[in-house]
């Protein structure tokens, strides 16, 4: 089955979507990343989005930082620990394996698979920008397919990828989408492309190229420090983002903070 085939159907004309990534799990509890207890922190997450009521939640990739099946396992445990209501779809970051993620997820019924979701207002596509470098790439095959998928659809689209496609101006550019600007520059042309939702970039940011609105969601592991040119971790906890579309389909979007339980 190709990447976008399956797709999922929303009817409820204002939905609400919580976005959290790269939680950077281990196989044991104790698993720190930089100091941070990733498993605790995304539990803690878990929480907090259960309480915001989302209709849908996104993984924005890099579930793994020890890239054992046992971190996977740990994610699904923690997913059915939160008892949440609502479905949980994800794409890969460059740390994943795809063939590890349908493994662990199988016969997870709030665990899915599909990467086009169709909701009244707007089409979401989730995108594989993971290659064989911790950078990003986007094919032209699959590029292709996201055209034709944005220009079929009579919807505007939100497309959601792991890598960022413009430059945050920090460490982490060395792993940027290396294509980005060339994708962004394909898909603005369709005029059909509303907003652009990554991680990777452990921080907010929020920006608007070639009238697309981009943005980047926190970690729910670590965050790293704006604007510098070597790595520096930034003491900020675990974070999320949350998009709102309404009735009318406007949407707007806000990034969620969440309180450590410790």
């Amino acid at each position: 089955m190709a990447w976008f085939d399956d797709c999922y159907q929303i009817d409820k004309p204002n939905i609400t979507i919580a976005h959290f990534t790269d939680c950077h799990l281990f196989a044991q509890n104790s698993g720190e990343y930089f100091d941070v207890n990733t498993s605790q922190a995304l539990k803690d997450s878990l929480k907090d989005i259960k309480s915001k009521k989302p209709d849908l939640a996104i993984f924005g990739g890099d579930l793994t930082q020890d890239h054992t099946i046992k971190s996977y396992e740990k994610f699904v445990a923690l997913i059915q620990k939160a008892a949440l209501d609502f479905p949980v779809f994800w794409l890969p970051g460059n740390h994943d394996e795809i063939a590890l993620f349908e493994k662990a997820f199988k016969n997870q019924n709030n665990l899915l698979n599909h990467k086009c979701i169709d909701t009244v207002h707007f089409q979401i596509l989730l995108l594989n920008s993971k290659s064989e470098t911790p950078s990003g790439f986007i094919d032209e095959i699959e590029l292709t397919q996201i055209k034709k998928l944005i220009n079929k659809s009579e919807k505007p689209s939100i497309i959601f990828a792991h890598h960022h496609p413009l430059s945050v101006e920090g460490y982490i550019d060395k792993h940027i989408l290396t294509n980005g600007e060339h994708l962004l520059a394909q898909l603005s042309n369709t005029d059909k492309l509303a907003l652009f939702v990554h991680g990777h970039v452990h921080n907010e940011y929020q920006k608007n190229y070639l009238g697309i609105d981009i943005c980047a969601t926190p970690a729910t592991s670590i965050q790293f420090k704006k604007r510098t040119t070597d790595w520096q971790q930034e003491n900020l906890g675990p974070g999320y983002r949350l998009i709102n579309i309404n009735e009318l389909g406007e949407f707007n979007t806000q990034v969620i903070w969440v309180k450590s339980s410790d």
